[in-house]
């Protein structure tokens, strides 16, 4: 048992080394087992196929990149060789190969003893020339032990012909001693219907042979469905590449599994001239592309009766030999002699085994006509008899028996040879003679051929197939004959087509020497054409660079007249021109002199560009003057101007007096493009701003001043922005005008608005410097904020956009002012806040507020409510929801922060003054209100109210000095991390404060001091009596020295002086009078200062916890340590139901 266990781990450590590796081996080189399924759904199933895969071919499966290839490749490289390797290696490895026995000793002896495995063995041949039965008798073979020539492994039998039959390998079985169900189960069928399907086989018949050992695969026939599938010389790429792709599919399933793959191929007649005498030739389909994928091929044919031929066509190792076999319903078996066979007929009904020689001798006496007689001799009889036995021993059946009939009749009709003698068919030696004069059987007898064995037979059948050839090939000579006659007709016909041809070719000869002559002089006056037309445009083209040369003489001609002003209409034109001309020179510098012309052409255009300047000047001041001129004559001042006017006349007036410009600033803006006309362009906003700011600057002013006097703050700002917006509204339709393609860009107006801008914001600035109502401020950021820059520059767009700035800066100061005036009312009006005696005049001051609002409904009606609140509380929500629309969230935070700290600790100190003046309880009632108050009022402002502050710490720098002063340390030692260099940076500290979080934890604090400080009240004497009770527990547990003492504690409870029943039921009658008494009077106060119910279920419900707990432990006590009697009649205790029910009585 220990030796077969050894040889078998030994077997499979022989299987994994020498493979085929599964996929999944890959795992232990790093490729996840998502991509690993890929590879197996794309037919990889084995490390080796992975391998020999090309690498654009795992580049198509779909999920897989080209970095994942790359390691794909570099895993399955490591595991499967594929470099070089001996011839002696390799010669071992063949020694080794198993080959698969055909079941005849005649085909394995020419095979060098079977199929090999590893390879490709293709068998071709005609129909009916056995490669079925071949494959039939491989898939059994195949399952033979290793010693008795068979592979150990099941077979895979692909099927496109649909010629499979189970049936036959069950008889084939029988002859090899094999189990037919075990047979059948290691046999896997697949029928493949077309090409694709057949190619998709290989693919699942891979993952097949990773599971289990496979010997045989089998393809019957691997080229069937290719002559369906692709049709005609169209198609023939095609089919050979989709063939060639199958063969490589079957040839890396046996290298990568060992398998033997044996494919049939069907063979094509080649009909050529050699066939019209030597008959038609066959050859394999599948071209070169299958003679090359098959590693052996053999040729089937059909021998003398059931004899099958196999020759060795070609092969890397075995030699061209022929072996002849027979196929029976058994297997492939031996060829012997055929007198002595028993059985070859391919059909594998048992019935059908009988000898073919015999079943033509059936034919034969089938064509006896009803009146013919048999002579009495003794031959006869004796061959009669023989036949009468062969009819018993395999008699035939119905369709047999027609087949004959129809032969017979088919024999009669024909008539003999020529060369045969119609008298009579004549036979050697003794035995059955036939006569077929007048197709009858002679009476007397005279049968002179008798045939008593096979070779009469063959002999006499031999004979009368050469005469039927004979008389076949008749035809066939005349046919050639004919074609004969045919040829050489043809052949004179192109003789007479050789003799036109040569005509026709002497004509063209003669013809193309004319045309040469002619195209001769037909170049040479095209070049001529081709000359003149370069030499035109060149002078075309000379003649157009010099005209930009040209024009320096007639443009300064221009510009130097006297008579030339921009205003004139050739100005803009010869302006155009001349910069055209600069361009040109600018891109040309390779030319003569062109430097030259470039000066004298700048300096025509600085010329041009200053008399653009100087013109517009001029007309802007005159633009000025008449605008001033109408306002003196409307009989007023610039002073006392009104709106009317200013429309009228500061911008109506001064658009007429100024139209001219228009169309110059246009072409200008057309040319801004280059730098030139970029600087005369902005000279011109430049000058345009400064007269336009001298005409209004001192209307502006005037009306911003009258402003100031007669309207506060933000009445003022609210004026003085809409005034400024109008006028630049104004002064933005005025510049677009004059400059449309200039308008967008809001700098160009800058020189203007600005400084009208400023003078509003000079007015401004003082005021909010001075101003301290809080409420005014927050109005100024609404204004400035909402009304202004939200609805009015937003609206009217671009126009605005130059008052944004000076806005803004108005803003912020608005802003700082704000925040400014913020912290010092926080720090006076709450942090110092000085309580006055009506202000702690608590609960007074609750009871008629209670008392004033009895005839309302709620608290939000009564307008009194907020006075009773704590002032500091009052002020600090009030300024917290100015501030918060007002101010930015960081300020604001910072701000709210401070103040809830500051009001926090204003009600804290409010309370304690409260507990002096009234009573524990007001102070904690007063404080719980006021500080659920401040929660519940902060929480709508979406803000964190924590603050981050950072300062510098020196501290650590007085021990530095210390180890300095004792030599410790150095000053300037930079290598040390104590110098003192290193150590003068100071720390930062960091401490955040969260507002919030502090006054939760005030809250918290104050109701738990509250609840305890009720608890106590109501049943202090409970809890007195608990701890007596538990010290002397204690005391009992632990011992003690003091024997007398012992003695005394070790009296019942009952017994000690403090625990009697009288005085316990003297202590429950106090629990119960406080029950009874104080707590309503808490209950009455909370309601007074808590006037939301939920609010006093909460504080209440811990107090009521802490009772019962109270009154559990003294029950528990009281069950342990005294009698039922004591409990009920002396102590009489509430029960725990009647006293929950009378505390939620009091809610």
């Amino acid at each position: 048992m220990e030796q077969q266990k050894m040889a078998q781990a030994h077997e499979e450590v022989e299987d994994m080394q020498h493979g085929p590796f599964p996929v999944e081996h890959l795992q232990a080189s790093g490729i996840a087992s998502l991509d690993i399924k890929k590879l197996k759904d794309a037919g990889l199933c084995t490390v080796e196929s992975v391998a020999y895969s090309p690498r654009k071919d795992l580049l198509q499966i779909k999920g897989i990149s080209e970095a994942k290839v790359d390691k794909i490749v570099e895993a399955a490289s490591k595991l499967v060789p594929l470099g070089f390797t001996s011839a002696s290696q390799l010669h071992a490895q063949r020694l080794e190969i198993i080959q698969i026995t055909s079941g005849s000793r005649e085909l394995d002896k020419i095979l060098e003893g079977g199929l090999e495995t590893g390879s490709i063995t293709e068998i071709y041949g005609e129909f009916r020339s056995g490669k079925t039965q071949l494959c039939h008798t491989l898939c059994v073979t195949c399952q033979l032990p290793l010693d008795q020539g068979g592979g150990e492994g099941k077979a895979m039998y692909i099927d496109a012909e649909g010629t499979f039959r189970p049936q036959r390998l069950l008889q084939i079985a029988d002859r090899f001693g094999l189990n037919g169900a075990d047979v059948l189960e290691n046999v896997a069928y697949a029928r493949a219907y077309n090409t694709d399907h057949q190619s998709r086989l290989l693919l699942e018949a891979a993952s097949m042979m990773v599971e289990t050992r496979f010997a045989l695969m089998i393809v019957d026939s691997a080229t069937a469905l290719y002559r369906t599938d692709f049709s005609g010389r169209g198609e023939l790429s095609a089919r050979q590449m989709h063939l060639a792709k199958f063969l490589r599919s079957l040839q890396k399933l046996a290298d990568e599994f060992g398998v033997a793959v044996v494919i049939t191929n069907q063979v094509v007649a080649q009909v050529d001239g050699s066939a019209i005498f030597a008959g038609p030739q066959i050859k394999p389909i599948g071209g070169n592309i299958m003679a090359h994928a098959s590693t052996t091929r053999l040729a089937l044919r059909k021998g003398r009766g059931e004899e099958r031929i196999c020759k060795v066509i070609s092969s890397p190792c075995l030699a061209e030999a022929d072996a002849r076999f027979q196929i029976s319903a058994e297997a492939v078996l031996k060829a012997h002699d055929w007198s002595h066979s028993s059985a070859f007929f391919f059909l594998p009904d048992p019935e059908r085994r009988t000898c073919g020689c015999f079943h033509f001798c059936r034919f034969l006496m089938a064509t006896k006509p009803a009146s013919a007689t048999l002579p009495k001799s003794a031959a006869i009889s004796k061959g009669y008899n023989f036949a009468s036995t062969w009819e018993q021993n395999a008699p035939l059946t119905e369709q047999q028996q027609a087949a004959i009939a129809t032969l017979s009749h088919a024999v009669a009709e024909r008539p003999f040879p020529a060369n045969l003698s119609h008298e009579h068919i004549s036979g050697r030696e003794n035995g059955l003679s036939v006569n077929t004069k007048d197709n009858t059987w002679e009476d007397s007898g005279a049968i002179e051929t008798v045939l008593v064995n096979t070779n009469q037979f063959y002999k006499w059948f031999t004979d009368l197939e050469s005469a039927m050839k004979s008389e076949t090939e008749e035809k066939y000579r005349h046919y050639v004959n004919t074609l004969t006659e045919r040829i050489q007709t043809c052949d004179d016909i192109l003789h007479q087509v050789d003799a036109t041809l040569d005509l026709f070719n002497e004509l063209q000869l003669q013809h193309q020497a004319v045309a040469t002559k002619t195209k001769t002089l037909h170049d040479a006056c095209d070049r001529l054409l081709v000359e003149k037309q370069r030499l035109i445009e060149f002078a075309e083209a000379l003649r157009s660079k010099l005209n930009y040369f040209d024009e320096l003489e007639n443009v300064a001609t221009s510009f130097y007249s006297p008579n030339m002003n921009v205003g004139n209409e050739n100005f803009l034109p010869l302006l155009k021109r001349l910069d055209e001309c600069i361009s040109y020179v600018e891109s040309n510098p390779q030319y003569a002199e062109s430097s030259v012309y470039l000066v004298k052409f700048r300096q025509l255009q600085s010329r041009a560009l200053g008399m653009i300047r100087s013109h517009v000047v001029s007309v802007l001041k005159s633009a000025s003057s008449q605008v001033q001129a109408a306002i003196r004559s409307s009989g007023g001042s610039k002073a006392a101007v009104s709106e009317s006017v200013e429309a009228s006349v500061i911008y109506v007036r001064f658009k007429a007096a100024a139209s001219e410009l228009k169309p110059l600033l246009e072409d200008i803006e057309s040319r801004s493009s280059r730098k030139e006309y970029v600087q005369i362009l902005s000279e011109c906003h430049r000058l345009y701003c400064e007269q336009r700011f001298s005409l209004i600057r001192g209307i502006v002013h005037q009306r911003i001043s009258e402003f100031a006097k007669k309207e506060a703050l933000p009445s003022l700002t609210r004026s003085g922005c809409a005034y400024l917006m109008q006028v630049c509204q104004l002064e933005h339709q005025l510049f677009d005008h004059f400059f449309p393609s200039s308008s967008e860009d809001i700098s160009n107006l800058a020189p203007l608005i600005d400084p009208l801008c400023t003078y509003l914001y000079d007015t401004l600035r003082p005021k909010l410097i001075h101003e301290t109502n809080l409420d005014f401020l927050c109005e100024l950021i609404d204004i400035l904020k909402v009304e202004v820059l939200g609805e009015q520059i937003s609206r009217r767009g671009e126009s605005l956009a130059g008052l944004r700035p000076t806005l803004h800066r108005i803003l912020a100061d608005v802003h700082e002012r704000l925040t400014f005036r913020a912290r010092t009312h926080i720090r006076d009006e709450i942090a110092n806040y000085l309580p006055s005696e009506d202000d702690l005049d608590y609960p007074a001051k609750l009871e008629q507020s209670a008392e004033s609002k009895s005839g309302t409904t709620s608290a939000d009606e009564n307008p009194d409510v907020f006075k009773t609140w704590y002032p500091p509380l009052e002020k600090t929500l009030s300024c917290l929801s100015k501030l918060y629309r007002c101010l930015e969230p960081a300020v604001f935070t910072g701000l709210a922060q401070e103040a809830v700290e500051v009001c926090s600790l204003s009600i804290q100190k409010a309370s304690k003054l409260v507990v002096k003046r009234s009573s524990p309880m007001d102070g904690q009632l007063f404080l719980i209100k006021h500080l659920l108050i401040l929660r519940e009022q902060i929480a709508p402002f979406d803000i964190e109210f924590s603050v981050t502050h950072k300062e510098l710490d020196f501290s650590h720098l007085l021990e530095h000095l210390r180890r300095i002063l004792r030599g410790q340390a150095s000053l300037f030692d930079w290598s040390r991390s104590t110098s003192l260099a290193r150590t003068l940076s100071p720390r930062v500290l960091e401490s955040q404060i969260d507002a919030k979080k502090e006054l939760e934890k005030s809250l918290k604090a104050t109701c738990e001091e509250f609840i305890m400080s009720v608890t106590k009240l109501v049943v202090d004497p409970m809890l007195s009596f608990v701890t007596k009770v538990t010290a002397v527990k204690v005391a009992l547990s632990s011992g003690s020295q003091n024997q007398k003492l012992d003695s005394v504690m070790a009296k019942p409870l009952k017994d000690q002086a403090f625990a009697t029943p009288d005085k316990v039921a003297e202590l429950v009658q106090k629990v119960s009078a406080s029950l009874q008494q104080e707590l309503p009077k808490v209950m009455e106060k909370m309601k007074l200062y808590l006037q939301n119910p939920s609010t006093r279920t909460i504080l209440f419900k811990p107090i009521k916890t802490n009772i019962v707990e109270a009154h559990i432990q003294v029950q528990s006590l009281l069950k342990s340590e005294y009698t039922p009697e004591e409990v009920q009649s002396t102590i009489n205790m509430v029960s725990i139901q009647d006293l929950q029910a009378q505390l939620d009585h009091l809610l």
